[in-house]
């Protein structure tokens, strides 16, 4: 068994989820911090609790050496963002302090960049410029990562179990549309929530203090490609039309969705991710794109938007 003792915010959470299990796949001594004990996460023992409750976070830290803080808030309450994302997040490091932990790994985001970057740049050529106020609350959060020594982890498109952000919604507004949104042919960078869970517990054991990394799979992908297999496993053929990225804006403003969100999927958005892969050489930088926990949770849940 791993000697490392450690410590996990957001174990219950998509990403947090997947670091649990590498955890336990692992064999490491962990503890993580849940609001509801009856979620039933991977993590081998719980504490109940939330970033704001200072005896939850002494008891979660005590005799940790590293923390992997998974814990966001991603609503559109701009009070809870900063409760949680920057006042949790620097209440969460304090109590660090005082338990000794050594290590410290904060997941962000490539939200931080503001979703307009140079295609291809690295970690230190492109500019940190938050456009909302939940990703200005995440660049706080890195920045007090970094204050303390910490190692920042920026996903970029993440796919896989609990994905409510990325391929579900994708799936679902193209058959509201009958269309591709563009052509499907836009690269992005993307990494698997699994492989996200072991690259968050890699760096904790070897990153750099104060290291930022892009976490993605070396090369990026088309949309359509991570798209393709959910619709093979649905027994559907893809959509044959496209729809110009303005139009399909237009049709869906009234389900609540941004054009921004529609520019991210429809043209090129990718960035250099090397550092990560020469970082952590011992994980494989070959992707995967569906695995049958992932593709089977894609398929449950587009069956259920679609009777409701």
């Amino acid at each position: 068994m791993n000697s490392i003792r450690y410590a996990l915010t957001g174990a219950t959470g998509m990403i947090g989820r997947r670091i649990a299990d590498a955890l336990a796949e692992q064999r490491c001594e962990s503890v993580g911090l849940v609001r509801d004990v009856s979620s039933n996460p991977t993590a081998k023992s719980l504490v109940r609790g939330d970033l704001r409750d200072i005896d939850a976070l002494d008891r979660l830290l005590e005799g940790r050496d590293v923390l992997i803080h998974a814990a966001s808030y991603v609503g559109d309450d701009e009070t809870q963002q900063q409760e949680t994302n920057v006042i949790g997040t620097e209440m969460l490091y304090r109590a660090a302090h005082r338990a000794g932990v050594q290590r410290i790994v904060y997941v962000s985001t490539v939200g931080v960049y503001g979703g307009r970057f140079e295609n291809g740049g690295t970690e230190t050529e492109l500019t940190t410029d938050p456009r909302s106020p939940l990703s200005a609350s995440r660049r706080q959060a890195e920045l007090l990562t970094l204050e303390h020594g910490g190692i920042v982890l920026r996903p970029g498109l993440v796919t896989g179990e609990g994905d409510r952000w990325f391929l579900l919604p994708l799936i679902s507004a193209m058959t509201y549309l009958g269309g591709w949104i563009g052509t499907g042919s836009g690269l992005v960078s993307w990494i698997d929530s699994a492989k996200l869970g072991h690259v968050a517990l890699e760096l904790a054991r070897i990153a750099s203090p104060g290291a930022i990394y892009h976490a993605a799979y070396r090369d990026p992908a088309r949309v359509r490609d991570l798209i393709m297999p959910v619709y093979a496993a649905r027994g559907m053929s893809p959509p044959s039309r496209s729809l110009p990225v303005d139009v399909a804006a237009e049709r869906l403003r009234p389900l609540g969705v941004r054009q921004s969100s529609l520019d991210m999927v429809a043209g090129d958005h990718w960035f250099d991710s090397s550092k990560l892969w020469r970082e952590v050489p011992s994980l494989s930088s070959t992707p995967d794109y569906m695995g049958s926990r992932d593709l089977n949770w894609y398929l449950r849940n587009l069956e259920a938007s679609t009777d409701s």
